[in-house]
């Protein structure tokens, strides 16, 4: 078990986290100043439609990490160029799909649903599509994201989003003094950043790895029908994921005034950031946990993946708790002249929430070691949904937005204790046979 480079990759990525974290201040600042509050509560709420459609592609990358990293393991190059090709076919796919099926969806949404002033309503439209064409990039790009972060070469990984939270920032700071429709602007250069983040990892994988991650010939059938079987359960874990983030945004969008909506989309810029710090530790422990698993070393596997879940509670608690204590303080100092009371409530409950719900993450790293998905990912699914219902139920009784937020909080609690009982269930039964 080579803890080091687990250590090694997890500082790389903790140091590209700070970084972005403090880029990111900077540009959310930037970007409030330079749509306006209700445009910017207009951008939330369109990406969160676009968003709720990227839930095949996230299943489908945890799935091309995985088997990436099985093939790894039993140290097969030909397996693995088997999975870049098959997944490579299988995102090209989606992407058809998801343009057909995101149309087909949030352009009725956006034009019967959503709640747009009328003058604002072309400008959302264009927005909207900027939104699906960086999507469509990201998801050609991700069988050559999931091949570096399977090689475990953090480093182009930092790099990569590193260079995208500048990028972010230098048009955010432009946008302030662009002369045209500022949000038509903000999302057609954000789609620009997209497919500059997506060609960056092709080049690496096209110089570093050569024959092994190459796109010719067609999909392994077997392989196929492997990925996408491993796939299905995590595609409804994710799905009520995304159902759970952007439904809840998309609820307060129709049960509060719109500052309530910005509020809510600075603070999941928060959420975000401390979730994504969280998984910075399990993309560094992830490979290996998979490798040592996939070569019989369950024991170690399952040691490293607890190291990993009580490093990620101690780094979580350092972070969540200057944050509560100087929630105001920190949002008038970011937010300058954009600061809104209401975001100070909804982050003190929102970063307490985010901390149950990512210690599931370790959790679900074994989980995806055995391959055995269907009752993890059928009750992480439920819980999803479950806190759904739970806050839009507490909008329906009246409850203000701190009461919702207590409430998704509670159920995300209890949610992950069921959880940890079928995580320690899986890989018990999974040892004995």
């Amino acid at each position: 078990m080579n803890i080091s480079k687990v250590e090694r990759n997890s500082l790389v990525l903790g140091v590209r986290m700070v970084m972005i974290m403090c880029i990111t201040l900077f540009t959310t600042r930037f970007v409030l100043k330079g749509l306006g509050i209700e445009d910017y509560g207009l951008y939330n709420v369109v990406m969160g439609i676009v968003n709720l459609c990227t839930v095949l592609n996230t299943a489908l990358t945890n799935g091309m990490q995985r088997f990436y990293n099985v093939a790894l393991g039993h140290e097969d190059r030909n397996e693995v160029k088997r999975v870049f090709v098959t997944g490579m076919w299988i995102h090209i796919a989606l992407a058809a799909a998801f343009v057909v099926v995101a149309e087909m969806i949030g352009v009725p949404y956006i034009e019967k649903v959503m709640v747009v002033p009328e003058e604002r309503m072309n400008a959302v439209r264009w927005i909207f599509q900027f939104g699906l064409a960086g999507i469509v990039f990201i998801i050609v790009g991700t069988p050559y994201m999931a091949g570096v972060i399977a090689h475990e070469k953090m480093g182009w990984y930092a790099m990569v989003t590193v260079t995208e939270a500048i990028v972010k920032l230098g048009i955010a700071m432009a946008i302030v003094r662009c002369p045209a429709d500022r949000l038509i602007v903000y999302g057609g250069c954000l789609m620009g950043v997209r497919l500059l983040s997506s060609a960056m990892y092709a080049a690496y994988c096209k110089l570093k790895f050569g024959e092994e991650i190459r796109f010719e010939g067609r999909a392994d059938k077997d392989m196929a029908k492997k990925m996408l079987s491993f796939s299905g359960w995590n595609l409804f874990e994710t799905s009520a994921r995304m159902v759970n983030t952007q439904g809840m945004t998309m609820a307060i969008n129709l049960g509060f005034k719109v500052v309530v909506n910005a509020a809510r989309g600075v603070v999941l810029q928060v959420e975000m950031a401390i979730a994504a710090i969280a998984d910075s530790l399990v993309i560094a422990g992830r490979p290996q946990v998979i490798q040592l698993y996939a070569a019989g070393k369950r024991q170690e596997a399952i040691r490293l993946a607890r190291r990993i879940a009580l490093l990620m509670v101690v780094v979580m608690i350092a972070m969540i708790v200057p944050l509560w204590i100087g929630a105001e303080w920190i949002l008038k100092l970011w937010l300058g002249e954009g600061f809104m009371e209401e975001a100070v409530a909804i982050m003190r409950v929102a970063i307490i929430t985010v901390l149950f719900d990512k210690l599931s993450s370790p959790m679900a790293m074994l989980v995806h070691a055995t391959g055995k998905m269907m009752k993890y990912n059928l009750v992480s699914g439920i819980v999803n949904i479950t806190v759904l219902a739970a806050a839009i139920t507490a909008i329906a009784c009246g409850a203000d937005y701190e009461g919702v937020y207590w409430t998704a909080c509670g159920m995300t609690a209890a949610g992950v204790l069921a959880l940890w009982i079928v995580e320690r269930d899986v890989v018990r039964h999974d040892g004995k046979e």
